[in-house]
């Protein structure tokens, strides 16, 4: 079997599923503190009922010692932040000004993996590969020779960082978990989390939102499933490398279906060099 399927299915369904996402946070704003709790509760109804009866959800008895745990509940305490912090700009801002700062995740991902773990330490030219795609980030936010980030983009800098964290935690504990049981068990404790500590107003909420949520939960653990699956089998270089195609294809669903108008020149130059430093940081020995 060609296991390049995985990440080329995520990325496919994943940026469709961003830019319908996109759609239904612009008619339905100031919602994020509502939908993202309902969407990973969905998200662990729907692999209950359909994925964890028919596929491999197994763990491994190492996962219940101490790192592992430990491990574990660091990467959902970290997804659950960033998650919160991402759609508190998604739903403020156009897709063309958020995902320049997505794009970049995946190099820090490298670079950190680099720190974490010696053998996966790369040339210092990826640290020169950084450099220029963080020079692309700032240039395509240079408005009449002012540096102009909005406000509702800061979070973002968070997100990078706790993308790459939770990506170097999930390789380590696919060794134990199958990526169904990995992502179940990881939907339940994070929603878990967020109505304890978000607590979100479920009553505001209408039946064409819980349709909306509940397509846009279903698309995003296939997202999530081939993800996993993607990394335990392909692992991160080619993950990633695959990955870097999805801005791409969210800037032009989103110019396209929802008439994005905050896409620029220099957001395409900025995705564009730093695609290619995320590219070329797969491919240095």
């Amino acid at each position: 079997m060609n296991f390049l399927i995985y990440p080329l299915l995520m990325t496919i369904i994943g940026s469709a599923d961003t830019v319908f996402e996109k759609y239904f946070y612009n008619k339905r704003t100031n919602k994020y503190k509502i939908f993202v709790p309902m969407v990973f509760i969905l998200a662990f109804l729907f692999l209950i009922i359909f994925f964890v009866p028919f596929l491999d959800h197994s763990v491994s008895s190492e996962a219940f010692t101490t790192i592992p745990l430990i491990f574990f509940f660091v990467m959902v305490s970290v997804a659950s932040v960033r998650n919160m912090l991402y759609y508190c700009s998604f739903q403020k801002e156009g897709l063309g000004d958020i995902e320049p700062f997505i794009v970049f995740a995946p190099l820090a991902t490298v670079i950190l993996a680099g720190i974490v773990y010696p053998d996966e330490r790369k040339h210092p030219i990826i640290l020169m590969l950084a450099l220029v795609a963080s020079l692309a980030l700032i240039f395509s936010h240079i408005r009449k020779r002012h540096l102009k980030f909005d406000k509702a983009l800061m979070p973002m800098f968070s997100v990078i960082i706790l993308t790459a964290i939770e990506n170097i935690i999930t390789k380590e504990l696919l060794l134990n978990f199958s990526p169904i049981a990995l992502y179940t068990i990881r939907c339940f404790f994070i929603s878990l989390l967020l109505v304890i500590f978000v607590r979100p107003k479920f009553k505001e909420l209408t039946r064409g939102d819980i349709k909306n949520l509940s397509i846009i939960s279903f698309f995003w653990v296939l997202v999530m499933i081939f993800y996993y699956y993607a990394y335990q089998k392909v692992g991160i270089v080619y993950t990633e490398l695959i990955g870097s195609l999805a801005p791409v294809l969210i800037l032009i669903g989103s110019y396209l279906f929802l008439k994005d108008k905050s896409i620029t020149k220099r957001n395409i130059v900025a995705l564009i060099v730093i695609i290619a430093c995320v590219i070329a940081a797969q491919f240095i020995e």
